[in-house]
């Protein structure tokens, strides 16, 4: 089993306010956890409305599967969302 941890930073240009942003990032968090059966948590810069950082987590037997995924995440991100993907950190763990 493997396990694919990883965090995006996410700069959201277009957001004016944090109920905008909550907005987004609701149905960014919704949809990913649909498509691609992760879990995602918003980590970080709760108070800043155009930036956040991203958790995510999911399992695999194949760790191809895992590699391809992350790659995914991000193309699904940045074009449905007009959010721009500034750092990208990826953890692949074999247990």
């Amino acid at each position: 089993m493997n396990l694919l941890y990883f965090e995006l930073e996410l700069f959201l240009p277009e957001v004016h306010s944090l109920k905008e942003k909550r907005m987004i990032l609701n149905s960014l968090k919704e949809r990913l956890s649909k498509k691609f059966e992760i879990i995602v948590r918003e980590k970080l810069f709760f108070d800043k409305w155009q930036r956040t950082l991203i958790s995510c987590v999911t399992l695999s037997n194949e760790k191809s599967f895992l590699d391809k995924i992350k790659n995914d995440i991000i193309v699904f991100i940045e074009s449905r969302y007009d959010v721009n993907v500034v750092n990208s950190e990826f953890e692949i763990i074999r247990m």
